[in-house]
């Protein structure tokens, strides 16, 4: 059987080149499988893949994520911008999830995919209406939530669609909704607000970690 590509997407290809050369971005296609295995991205295409390298600053590394799916309308394609900051200093003791507020039995249900439990944010009553915080480990992360950290990470998650905070050990990584239309600049304020967030994070938490980082070529 023979199979048509499918056709590229020019336009915001075109988009990306013009953002990755305002912002001194390289292409960085290979390390798309890695991110690809680090993320747990299943069959998502990877696109665009950029890193943004400068010294005595965090590695960031900026791409498109879309998932095509069959049902029985057809094929339904969701697109993503990613961001995922590579912090030179520790960043968090354990992962964890940070998201705009929702119904509480839809935060118990995504709570319960992962294991997790909502990490009472009571003790910052001027976030905890807006932002919500997933952990295995709530006590742990308590210890990272500072009010610098959680200011950051609420400004964060109200700033664009869709928008997932995940923050681990050397790693903090946003995604927010996008339409393939739309133009990828979009994504610098995410990269802003993250870089932000990692550098509070680093301050909050002096833990130890490996130096090793498996995005990096060996």
């Amino acid at each position: 059987m023979w199979f048509r590509r499918r056709p590229r997407d020019p336009v915001r290809a075109d988009r990306w080149a013009a953002f990755a050369s305002r912002i001194g971005a390289v292409a960085a296609d290979d390390v798309a499988e890695r991110l690809r295995r680090f993320l747990d991205l299943d069959e998502a295409e990877l696109r665009h893949v950029h890193a943004l390298r400068r010294p005595d600053a965090p590695t960031v590394y900026l791409f498109d994520v879309v998932r095509r799916r069959r049902g029985p309308t057809g094929e339904v394609v969701r697109w993503s911008g990613w961001c995922l900051v590579r912090g030179e200093r520790p960043l968090a003791p354990v992962s964890f999830r940070a998201t705009a507020r929702r119904e509480a039995v839809l935060e118990s249900l995504e709570a319960s995919r992962s294991g997790a439990v909502r990490v009472d944010l009571g003790a910052f009553p001027e976030v905890d209406a807006a932002l919500a915080v997933f952990a295995r480990d709530a006590v742990a992360v308590r210890a990272a939530l500072t009010p610098p950290v959680t200011l950051a990470l609420a400004r964060l998650v109200a700033a664009g669609a869709g928008v997932v905070v995940t923050v681990g050990e050397r790693h903090v990584i946003g995604r927010v909704d996008v339409e393939e239309e739309g133009d990828p600049a979009d994504l610098e304020s995410l990269a802003d607000g993250l870089l932000d967030v990692a550098a509070r994070l680093s301050d909050a938490v002096p833990v130890a970690i490996d130096e090793d980082d498996f995005l990096l070529p060996g």
